[in-house]
């Protein structure tokens, strides 16, 4: 395998408009769709072959399948990561199956088709690439978390795959995607205090309000810079105040 080539942008712009007036050509016959579009020299990087699990009864699999995509594609950087290109290519061309197995669609009606479309199999924007898109978010979860310092990443892996504010909270927020050691400290006291006993005890309100104090202390301390076991006694004192 000599490189990676990727839809063209007139050729996702095509995807995207069909997505939205003819949505069932769109899942039903898009290898006729496909042999319309072009694609064009990306990175000379080929990425390893990736045989994502499917969703079963018992589990949606998420972990193991952000790990699989993080690992082939461990060469992006971040802005790289940004190019919807690549993400609506691997969804449509390479990784469908697991796509409609992942994101069931609700029903037939074309409504309801176009937005799961544009939901999950597009990247159009950050939130998108990093929350909705099925396979984008698998890397950027992945990056996520292999870039955190000093934690367990089975407990990283299950705050962020336990319910959509979590996810948001991690990936969304600022000062955590920009700190590492902050984002570690508070995987390490979230999983502590939520996680660890035989039940979750997840309190959303609670949690928001400890994320603001972070802010707050953001603003007059510089948490960002401190050492591992010292950024921990700060966050967790926090976390105490708003628990």
């Amino acid at each position: 395998m000599s490189g990676f080539k990727v839809l063209d942008e007139d050729s996702v712009v095509t995807l995207r408009s069909l997505s939205k007036s003819a949505p069932k050509d769109v899942l039903n016959n898009f290898g006729s769709i496909d042999r319309t579009l072009n694609k064009v020299n990306w990175l000379p990087n080929p990425f390893a072959e990736v045989k994502l699990m499917l969703p079963d009864s018992t589990s949606n699999y998420d972990k193991q399948n952000s790990i699989s995509i993080y690992n082939a594609f461990n060469f992006l950087s971040p802005a790289l990561a940004s190019d919807e290109r690549i993400w609506v290519t691997l969804t449509f061309c390479n990784f469908s199956e697991y796509t409609n197995a992942r994101w069931l669609m609700p029903s037939q009606d074309d409504t309801d088709l176009t937005k799961n479309l544009l939901n999950h199999w597009f990247a159009l924007t950050a939130r998108d690439r990093w929350r909705n898109n099925s396979i984008s978010r698998l890397w950027w979860i992945g990056q996520f978390v292999e870039n955190l310092e000093n934690i367990k990443k089975d407990d990283a892996y299950e705050i962020l795959y336990y319910n959509s504010d979590l996810l948001t909270s991690f990936l969304g927020r600022s000062t955590l995607a920009s700190y590492k050691n902050i984002a570690s400290s508070v995987i390490r006291v979230t999983h502590k205090y939520y996680f660890s006993g035989d039940q979750r005890k997840f309190d959303r309100d609670s949690f928001r309000d400890f994320l603001k104090l972070i802010d707050l202390r953001l603003g007059k301390t510089a948490i960002g810079s401190f050492e591992q076991e010292l950024c921990d006694e700060v966050i967790f004192s926090l976390f105490a105040q708003t628990h």
